[in-house]
């Protein structure tokens, strides 16, 4: 990154998550890394539970210890042993260490005393630990250096007395005509309504370099030169998961039991499978059916084939979801209650959807348009009318 560049601390927690510790499992099930990644697969896991702690927003929550603090949960525990893992942690340079190792001993240190502070002297319940962050914090420590000038490093007698004229003030309140916004319990950044201007023309450069009639017949009948890799099969087998839950509420229960299965491991689900978070009685992730899968792997080649071929033209996600419909026209999955709710074809739908921003997500990484203009943001690549 270059100097003064704004950091992305959602950059850091998506590559210590629990979905790249399952992906690297899976990597290493196939054959594509070797054993010795599932080191790394280990580290991650760790590092997901430490921000997951640190993290909390509600007093329940599905992964592993993102709830708040409390006697009958095994924070404590955890955080203790975690602690003993940092200081296993050994490093190949003269220190053998780095500053955010310390640093990490130092916040669970922190955390771990002021919950026993909390719980025995004041007899809190739970903790959120969420509102322990530097981001709900920097607002308040930037009011305080404001207050009585502009207080650099103050003190303790300093902060004390600019403390206390801030919780004054936040008793009072500012008046209606002010231009203040309280932030007890909102985002302290939000992006409603934000349009990038100037990046929503589509580009519709014309393609001369059309099939020859004469072998347009045998181009046709020609199979499909894409196959899914066992690792593709896996991510289209998560991704039909979610598709699957979404379409529950919406099909018959016949439709309902085509799209979902019972929890277990498939050829093509060992992902799903390791993503999904074992001590979960109910809810998580759904495992989808057999003929689901299948639907939407054919989906995909399809996909492939028309995308390049498409995506100058208009109407695209309704061109590719008649392209799908005419490749898995042999698909088992169909209403059977006479209702006609269209499984399939919502399938398909909802399918393309999320294909079709993950298309145009990959193009504009790989176009990295402006990186010579930093602080606009701009777009290679949109499709009109989708």
């Amino acid at each position: 990154m270059p100097p003064f560049a704004n950091l992305s601390v959602k950059l850091a927690v998506q590559i210590l998550s629990h979905s790249v510790a399952a992906g690297i499992t899976t990597m290493v099930h196939y054959g594509d890394l070797p054993p010795e990644a599932m080191a790394t697969a280990h580290f991650v896991e760790e590092f997901d539970k430490l921000f997951n702690c640190f993290n909390s927003s509600s007093r329940t929550g599905k992964a592993p210890m993102s709830h708040a603090i409390s006697s009958s949960t095994e924070h404590v525990i955890i955080l203790r042993e975690k602690l003993r893992w940092l200081d296993s942690i050994k490093l190949l340079n003269k220190s053998g260490t780095l500053p955010c190792i310390h640093g990490w001993k130092l916040t669970i240190a922190c955390h771990l005393d002021f919950w026993d502070d909390l719980s025995n002297k004041y007899n809190v319940s739970f903790l959120i630990t969420n509102r322990l962050n530097q981001d709900c914090l920097e607002n308040m420590f930037s009011v305080v250096r404001g207050k009585g000038g502009h207080r650099i490093n103050p003190d303790c007698r300093e902060f004390r007395s600019a403390l206390t004229q801030i919780m004054v003030d936040a008793i009072l309140g500012p008046g209606k005509g002010s231009n203040c916004q309280a932030d007890l319990d909102t985002f302290l950044f939000t992006l409603d309504n934000i349009t990038a201007k100037g990046a929503t023309h589509a580009i519709r450069t014309r393609l001369h370099q059309d099939v020859p009639r004469l072998i347009q017949p045998i181009v046709q009948n020609c199979a499909s030169a894409y196959v899914l890799e066992v690792v593709e099969k896996d991510v289209v087998a998560y991704i039909s998961g979610y598709v699957a839950k979404k379409l529950t509420g919406v099909v018959c229960e016949l439709c309902k039991a085509d799209l979902i299965q019972e929890s277990h491991v498939t050829d093509s689900s060992f992902f799903l499978s390791v993503k999904q978070y074992r001590h979960l009685q109910e809810g998580g992730l759904t495992m989808p059916s057999p003929a689901l899968q299948h639907c939407l792997q054919t989906a995909e080649i399809a996909f492939r084939d028309a995308i390049n071929s498409l995506r100058v033209s208009t109407g695209v996600r309704f061109r590719l979801v008649k392209k799908m419909v005419e490749a898995t026209k042999n698909s088992s999955l169909g209403c059977r209650s006479g209702k006609n709710c269209s499984a399939k074809f919502l399938s398909l739908n909802l399918y393309t959807t999320i294909r079709l921003h993950h298309f145009l997500r990959c193009q504009n990484r790989e176009a990295d348009i402006g990186s010579h203009q930093r602080g606009r943001k701009r777009k290679a690549l949109t499709f009109a009318h989708v």
